[in-house]
């Protein structure tokens, strides 16, 4: 890529189509800052700004720490706005074909230390292993899908106290059938919170796995789940989750080990 500059007072702004064009060039005291107009090509959602830092060493993280490939020491391309943590900012595609797990987890990663969500545009996002999520998610209508024989919780929430999930759809690609262990969401804790609202679950054998005594609210939800899963380990106790305005197709006994709400 062919690099376009502009000045602004005594800082002259890089312009980079990718990220990887932009690993290809350092920062000086002159151009110090850089706009990347997408992730892997302009346009494609996952462009940012970032400002040139000579005495950084933070590690490479995808998203909001940039280190070019010529620098052995100091030096880092730094996101200018690190409150809003989009995850095409991070190589989430979302095209529901290329993986994107790997993505969203490095963008928690950074998020959830940092008390940020994380923001999902609208898109479809393919899943091939569980995300650990600790941060809150923002899904803006997307769509979260996963392979049939699957067998995992798609989104893990590992520490979801104070938590929230909204806008998402999980779906099974090709309306096809998951393992005995796959649930759309799992909440870990034994006094965990979360809270969920305009979420749908079509497919899965539960729609929260609950794996402590946490709780929850759902509002204008639906997990349309898979009929009488079978419990794989020692049955739970009850659990309470304050539903408003959901939809519960498939209800399982909560003594079960994956309840289904």
């Amino acid at each position: 890529d062919k690099d376009r500059i502009a000045s602004l007072g005594s800082t002259q702004v890089q312009s980079f189509n990718s990220i990887a064009a932009l690993r290809l060039r350092s920062g000086t005291t002159i151009t110090n800052a850089a706009k990347t107009l997408g992730y892997y090509s302009a346009g494609d959602g996952g462009g940012n700004s970032f400002y040139w830092d000579s005495t950084s060493v933070a590690t490479d993280n995808g998203g909001t720490i940039i280190k070019p490939t010529s620098v052995s020491g100091a030096g880092r391309w730094l996101a200018v706005d690190t409150s809003y943590i989009n995850v095409k900012q991070f190589g989430a595609v979302g095209d529901g074909v290329a993986d994107d797990t790997d993505e969203i987890q490095a963008a928690d990663n950074y998020a959830g230390p940092l008390g940020l969500p994380i923001v999902l545009p609208h898109a479809e996002y393919f899943l091939t292993r569980s995300a650990a999520l600790s941060s809150s998610v923002i899904g803006n209508a997307s769509k979260i899908i996963v392979a049939a024989s699957s067998n995992f919780a798609v989104f893990d929430f590992v520490s979801p106290s104070g938590k929230s999930v909204c806008g998402l759809r999980f779906e099974v690609q090709g309306g096809g059938t998951v393992g005995n262990s796959c649930s759309a969401l799992a909440v870990r804790g034994e006094t965990d919170t979360i809270t969920i609202e305009d979420v749908e679950a079509v497919g899965f054998n539960s729609g929260i796995y609950l794996a402590g005594n946490g709780s929850g609210s759902a509002k204008n939800a639906s997990f349309e789940v898979l009929p009488s899963p079978t419990a794989t380990s020692t049955p739970i106790s009850e659990r309470t989750i304050e539903w408003q305005n959901a939809s519960a197709r498939t209800v399982v006994s909560s003594v079960e080990s994956r309840r289904t709400v």
